[in-house]
């Protein structure tokens, strides 16, 4: 599965400042400044590079949502290794960061690879806020969806919320990691032989079939399950 993203170029971080970088963007993009500060809820002149030059991280991962960046790009290289430190370190695979109150933040991956680790995802695009006594049952991530072979149940751009693991009961939801590719998300089928099958909600999609030792040899490895759907309308 890949998920497309709206990249504009890896900001030179030593010849423009954050707000440079965003205010750039947005003019290359005819996006109008006034708007951007309005639609996230920031004052007026909030982007004005001769007040304001470094964006803290939680407003740096709003941001890069609402354009559909990569967080790294806005961030200042002090920022970026705090952030990649967070991603990284064990302690901190589930809780990126507290956003207040109840609630956790868990990063939304473009794609979930064969051999990187959980937790240690290199292409982070976005931020999602699960309970934190959802969080304390497992680590969690969040996927966003591209492609139909789910729908109409989980349609393309949705984001799905997962908890890892690596096993799921017959007939749920996973994130599924085949012959090496990028993750998909598919209902899960077992049979009494050993046999697994992947399939789709789609009827256009054919089901994918492995016999017990194909699932060693491919191989197929479930990754997580999907707990909870986020939509945006």
């Amino acid at each position: 599965m890949s998920i497309p993203i709206f990249r504009f170029f890896p900001r030179e971080k030593n010849k423009m400042t954050s707000v440079e970088y965003i205010r750039d963007y947005c003019k290359k993009n005819g996006i109008a400044i006034s708007k951007l500060e309005s639609d996230l809820g920031y004052a007026n002149g909030y982007f004005n590079p001769k007040k304001n030059k470094k964006i803290p991280i939680d407003k740096a991962v709003d941001i890069a949502e609402y354009l559909r960046i990569d967080v790294f790009d806005i961030l200042d290289e002090e920022d970026t290794k705090k952030l990649l430190l967070i991603n990284n370190s064990p302690a901190n695979r589930v809780a990126v960061s507290d956003a207040g109150g109840d609630q956790i933040r868990i990063p939304v991956v473009r794609r979930v690879a064969a051999g990187t680790p959980l937790g240690s995802f290199d292409e982070v695009i976005g931020y999602e806020t699960i309970s934190k006594d959802l969080a304390s049952k497992g680590s969690y991530f969040a996927l966003k969806i591209s492609g139909d072979s789910m729908s109409p149940n989980i349609s393309n751009g949705d984001i799905i919320i997962c908890r890892e693991q690596p096993d799921a009961e017959d007939g749920q939801v996973v994130v599924a990691l085949v012959n090496g590719c990028d993750g998909v998300c598919k209902r899960l089928r077992k049979y009494e032989d050993g046999t697994i099958a992947l399939l789709s909600d789609n009827s256009s999609y054919r089901p994918l079939y492995f016999n017990n030792s194909e699932v060693d040899t491919v191989p197929v490895r479930v990754v997580g399950i999907v707990v909870e759907l986020r939509r945006k309308f």
